[in-house]
């Protein structure tokens, strides 16, 4: 076959199919080519990013950032109207705001997605159907692994419809040559092709070999097994058990399985060598463990898209009748470790619906609180007419669809009404097995958008624990002990901290009271009640400073728990924020934001992010924070009238107000200042510290004595309270009164960040640390002379920057990750003329390397 290059792929691309399907394997290229193909033509758009799309809303999400930023690149208009589109409940309301956005982007022709692995092919193509329909010229490239599904739904729409495989996206060998040769000057041709046979065309190992052993590839000194270590996903494939082994019968088992604890090992697999087989899959990368307190043991999950890939190099291998002897043995297994989600995917692979109806209705409660992420696309791929003879699969499949999602009118028709039905039927429940029932409940009430309800729920669990605690400490439960767990998480996203431990200390208490340990016989709820005391213990104001062993280091980083992520990132945050390391923190937190399914519903997360863009200045950050994350979710989940403010929540949207230079509103004011603020706890910290911060904002004063006692347990919030009066008393020239303030605030020393004064500018920070040299030990003197490093984002004390018209030209070019050679092309200089703009650009911007520029052009509004 005749060797396919770069670009001639890009014209076939471009050709005029209504559908192109790129299929290839993960790092095969597929991506940087789409990449290549948007950037060399307008009306491109490529959407990166959507493996975890689920919903409707989720696509027009990212479907929206994709098409602003292509406009962005290329100069091309984007009303602002289509910034915060309204978020479409079903399939229906998609396509009309899809068909309603391109009538005003006329100059949209091409739109990408980089594997939607989460929604059908099917569905996929039905979309961009109907909205063809209206849109004649619009066409669609879909980036996947196997291309068969959309090939075969286009086909029976009549979507002219084009296939670039596997081995048309890896280089050719020329390509090869000529990238090795540009990168490596003097390599010679067999060197070349040496390191082409070794990679097998991967455009992603080239680049690693060439960047990590650039002598050996010069040298032709490259085998396939030198690569391996680069690229987990290829090991797979160039790495792949002898056939016929009995490693290879036991991966080809286990790959039925999305994810699996080791007793369930056991049962498949059926060799007494299993320990051995997962030690060395977790050796190879095949799986990585995962310590579980839910399941009683370590649980194993898959990297990545490897389950699918050897999924079904295994069922080609297999007759139907053996694929059906596969999954039966996994119903069987699911059921024998009372793996109810397992089991329901089991009986749905095999068709056996009124079953799977039948489990649904016994286990809906393990099944609703579960968070299982193979279990989704099973439900979705179910048929409406099934779905309408199964009532209780059709609500999972409505819940798990739409958990972070706004509830539409249609859902809250069906889903607040089944939860109530729920609550009354488990109401003539003895007490004991209500606390087990409530939390889970509470937990899908606050998932699904219900949290009048969740709140509601809550409270009655809490009130039930307390009527009954002195009898589950003498009757240890460890389904109590789970409930527990579960209910601290909700009253955590609820903004109910105060109650959150009330929750921990049963949960503790409870497993204190264990002397034989059956309630935790892993270990794993203890491990999660540390998450939790570490996450409260900042809450409370303390500075993080573990002693002996780190309960943050029982967090993974790669949890997919959204609970893991939060704890561990606000920990960490604020430790490097009290270190002085802004850059840290920033990255921390980002990072934090990114990983979590759906932040709005973790208001301390927002707020460590907020607090760490406020240190740096970064206002344009803010503004696009608050523009993503504060919209009408967040309204109806944090803001809603007459509902319990949520302390956390608010102070969020204060320092944004603050940061836009927006008054502070009547409502948001009267409601700091109402009791029901403090409704949890009448010395509610973040309540009172609120009342502090908008005194401050707004030039008034606040008894001394008052912050003191008011900040009493609570380091961090004492010390942002006298922080913010003695800025407020430097603004008004009352020295007198912020020499009180800071003699009162070292009295208890707190070795925490100074967070607080960000709030002022330079010349004020400077004459709060002139006047605690008078009156502090000179410890805190030190810690509070971290704030110089704060820059803050009031208009009179933001940095300015002029860069010339020549400058400017380079940063846009630079943030399109362009290479020198590119940029001198593109202006028509020489590349040391590039290089000679580009030291002067860093030197102004204070930058090391691309990153930094980046940041500070984003910190200095450019």
């Amino acid at each position: 076959m005749t060797p396919v290059r770069r670009a001639d792929l890009v014209e076939r691309i471009d050709a005029p199919f209504g559908l192109v399907v790129v299929e290839a394997v993960p790092g095969a290229g597929k991506r940087t080519l789409l990449t290549q193909w948007a950037r060399q033509g307008q009306g491109r758009v490529f959407a990166t990013g959507v493996q975890a799309v689920r919903t409707p809303a989720e696509l027009l999400a990212h479907t929206v950032w994709a098409i602003q930023r292509a406009a962005e690149r290329d100069g091309l208009p984007f009303p602002s109207a289509l910034r915060e589109p309204a978020a479409p409940a079903d399939v229906t309301e998609l396509v009309d705001v899809l068909t309603g956005m391109l009538h005003l982007l006329p100059w949209l022709r091409v739109v990408a997605f980089d594997e939607l692995t989460e929604i059908r092919p099917g569905l996929v193509v039905e979309i961009f159907d109907r909205v063809r329909r209206e849109h004649p010229s619009l066409r669609l490239v879909l980036a996947t692994v196997d291309g068969t599904e959309h090939m075969a739904a286009a086909r029976r729409r009549g979507i002219p419809v084009s296939l670039l495989r596997d081995e048309d996206v890896r280089l050719t060998a020329e390509e090869t040559r000529e990238y090795v040769r540009t990168a490596i000057p003097g390599t010679s041709d067999e060197a070349a092709a040496r390191l082409w046979q070794a990679s097998a065309g991967f455009g992603q190992l080239v680049v690693a070999a060439v960047r990590e052993m650039p002598e050996r590839v010069a040298a032709g000194d490259v085998e396939p097994a030198d690569l391996v270590p680069m690229w987990r996903s290829w090991r797979i494939a160039r790495r792949r058990p002898a056939a016929g082994s009995s490693f290879e019968r036991a991966v080809a088992r286990l790959c039925a399985l999305p994810r699996f604890t080791v007793r369930q090992a056991r049962e498949i697999v059926g060799t007494p060598q299993v320990d051995q087989v997962l030690e060395r899959m977790e050796r190879s990368s095949f799986i990585t463990r995962e310590a579980r307190w839910d399941c009683g043991s370590d649980l194993f999950t898959w990297h990545g898209g490897l389950r699918r890939l050897l999924d079904e190099q295994a069922r080609d291998t297999l007759t139907g009748r053996q694929v059906e002897a596969r999954l039966e043995r996994m119903l069987e297994v699911a059921r024998a470790t009372h793996d109810w989600p397992l089991a329901l995917l089991a009986l749905l692979e095999l068709r056996r619906g009124e079953e799977a109806e039948t489990l649904a209705v016994q286990r809906l409660w393990e099944l609703l609180t579960c968070d299982d992420l193979d279990l989704a696309p099973a439900l979705r791929l179910l048929r409406r007419d099934q779905l309408a003879s199964s009532p209780t699969l059709r609500l999972l499949e409505l819940v798990m669809g739409r958990r972070g999602v706004p509830l539409s009118s249609r859902d809250d028709a069906l889903v607040p009404p089944v939860l109530l039905r729920w609550r009354r039927e488990i109401s003539s429940l003895e007490p004991r097995a209500r606390l087990a029932r409530l939390a889970p409940l509470a937990h899908q009430a606050s998932s699904s958008g219900a949290l009048d309800l969740a709140d509601e729920l809550l409270t009655r669990w809490l009130e039930i624990a307390d009527d009954i605690g002195e009898h589950l400490l003498a009757h240890p439960d460890a389904e109590v002990v789970s409930a527990a767990l579960i209910a601290l998480q909700v009253l955590i996203q609820l903004d109910r901290y105060t109650e959150a431990h009330a929750a921990h200390r049963l949960a503790r208490a409870i497993l204190a009271a264990d002397g034989r340990g059956d309630c935790d016989p892993s270990g794993g709820r203890q491990a999660e009640l540390a998450k939790a005391r570490a996450l409260l213990a900042w809450l409370d104001g303390s500075p993080y400073r573990p002693s002996g062993s780190d309960p943050i280091d029982l967090v993974l980083p790669t949890s997919r728990r959204s609970f893991d992520i939060v704890v561990r990132a606000t920990s960490r945050v604020l430790e490097a924020l009290d270190a002085g390391d802004l850059d840290q923190a920033r990255r921390l937190s980002a990072g934090a934001l990114s990983q979590v399914s759906d932040p709005v519903r973790w208001p301390v997360l927002l707020l460590v992010h907020v607090l760490v863009l406020l240190m740096r200045g970064e206002r344009a950050e803010l503004e696009h924070l608050e523009g993503r994350y504060l919209g009408e979710e967040w309204r109806r989940r944090h803001e809603s009238p007459g509902r319990r403010v949520r302390p956390i929540a608010t102070l969020v949207r204060v320092l944004l107000d603050y940061v836009a230079g927006r008054e502070i509103s009547p409502d948001l004011e009267a409601a700091v200042r109402s009791a029901r603020l403090l409704s949890d706890d009448t010395e509610s910290p973040f309540g009172q510290f609120l009342v502090s911060l908008v005194a401050t904002l707004r030039g008034e004063s606040i008894s001394v004595a008052r912050l003191d006692w008011v900040g009493r347990g609570n380091v961090r919030v004492r010390d942002a309270a006298l922080l913010l009066e003695a800025l407020r008393a430097v603004k008004s020239g009352e020295d007198g009164l912020a020499r009180v303030a800071l003699r009162t605030l070292g009295l208890e020393p707190s070795g925490v960040a100074p967070l607080a004064l960000a709030a002022g500018t330079p010349a004020e920070r400077e004459e709060v640390i002139r006047l605690a040299a008078e009156v502090m030990p000179p410890s805190e003197v030190a810690r509070l002379k971290l704030s110089r490093a704060y820059v803050g984002v009031s208009p009179d004390r933001w940095p300015s920057l002029e860069l010339s018209e020549r400058e400017h030209e380079l940063l846009a070019l630079i943030r399109d990750d362009r290479s020198n050679a590119d940029i001198a092309r593109e202006l028509f200089v020489s590349v040391n003329t590039v290089k000679f703009h580009r030291t002067n650009l860093y030197r102004k911007l204070g930058a090391r390397n691309r990153s930094d520029v980046l940041a500070a052009a984003l910190r200095f509004g450019l």
